[in-house]
C-alpha cells in the first residue's frame, strides 16, 4: 500500500466521496458528488487502485435492468485507514467522525 506522491483537490473531494460511502460508489455518482468531469474522476480511481486504496466488483444483475452494469468502487480496508489519515490532515474530517465528514464536496455546493 503506497501513498499518493501529490495530493490535489479533485483527488482530496474524491477521496471523501469514498471515505463517506459505505456501499462503494459508480463513477457517475463520483462525477455528480464532486462535480468533476470525468476524465479528472476516472484518472484519479486509476490512481487510487494503483495505490491499491480501492477495489471493484460489478453490480447485481438482478438490481439492474434497463442500462448497463456499473463498476462499484470501494476503499480497501487499508485504503480506509489511508484516507482517514489524509483527510483529517488537510481538514476534511476531525477525529471522531467516522462515515461522515464535517466539511466536504457536496455540503455547500
Amino acid at each position: 500500500m503506497s501513498r499518493p506522491e501529490r495530493i490535489t483537490e479533485p483527488f482530496l473531494d474524491i477521496v471523501e466521496v469514498f471515505w463517506q460511502s459505505e456501499e462503494g460508489v459508480h463513477g457517475y455518482e463520483l462525477a455528480k458528488k464532486t462535480k468533476r468531469g470525468r476524465p479528472t474522476v476516472y484518472n484519479n480511481i486509476d490512481r487510487l487502485s494503483s495505490l491499491g486504496w480501492i477495489a471493484s466488483r460489478w453490480e447485481d444483475p438482478a438490481n439492474v435492468t434497463g442500462r448497463p452494469l456499473r463498476k462499484i468502487y470501494h476503499l480497501t480496508p487499508e485504503g480506509q485507514s489511508l484516507a482517514e489519515e489524509l483527510l483529517i490532515k488537510f481538514g476534511r474530517i476531525h477525529h471522531g467522525d467516522f462515515g461522515t465528514a464535517t466539511e466536504g464536496p457536496g455540503d455547500d455546493r
